[in-house]
C-alpha cells in the first residue's frame, strides 16, 4: 500500500487515503479539510 496525501493551495488536506490512515493512526474524517502543517503534522 502506498500512502497518499494531497493538499490544496491553502495547505488543507483534500486527499487522505486508507494507507495513510493506517500509517498515521488518524481517520480520514478527522483529517480532511484541516490545515496539514498546523493541525495534522505539527512539528
Amino acid at each position: 500500500m502506498i500512502d497518499h496525501i494531497a493538499l490544496d493551495r491553502a495547505g488543507r488536506v483534500v486527499i487522505y487515503n486508507r494507507a495513510e490512515e493506517h500509517l498515521a493512526h488518524r481517520s480520514r474524517a478527522d483529517v480532511l479539510g484541516r490545515e496539514f502543517f498546523i493541525e495534522v503534522a505539527r512539528a
